[in-house]
């Protein structure tokens, strides 16, 4: 859960989520969708657990000026499989963004099954 974490200041809406305008959404974007089969095995793992696990996982975290993820949370409703939850957090710290500006993001990810 996001506990005192910063809150953007400027958003503007992309496709998929919210970015502060300070770096190129679509760059984050082009980002986060390069790492998805990280996230996608996570969910598969849910899957695994509970066979109708469906939802949404709305990140938020910032990018450091190196790039780099260096607080990140999910805001509520959280998605019921906090191993899952775990997993796509564990995955998100370590996607690197590149150097730019420091920014706050947030980010959904729909989780639903192929079925």
């Amino acid at each position: 859960m996001c506990e005192g974490s910063p809150t953007p200041s400027r958003d503007v809406t992309i496709q998929t989520g919210s970015v502060v305008l300070r770096r190129d959404p679509n760059a984050i974007q082009k980002t986060i969708r390069s790492n998805f089969d990280h996230f996608r095995s996570c969910y598969k793992d849910a899957l695994w657990r509970r066979r109708e696990a469906t939802g949404r996982v709305q990140l938020r975290f910032v990018i450091d000026e190196s790039g780099h993820v260096t607080k990140s949370c999910v805001e509520p409703p959280v998605f019921a499989d906090g191993d899952a939850v775990d997993c796509i957090l564990g995955r998100l710290n370590t996607i690197a963004f590149g150097a730019g500006s420091r920014v706050t993001v947030v980010y959904p990810i729909v989780l639903l099954t192929d079925r």
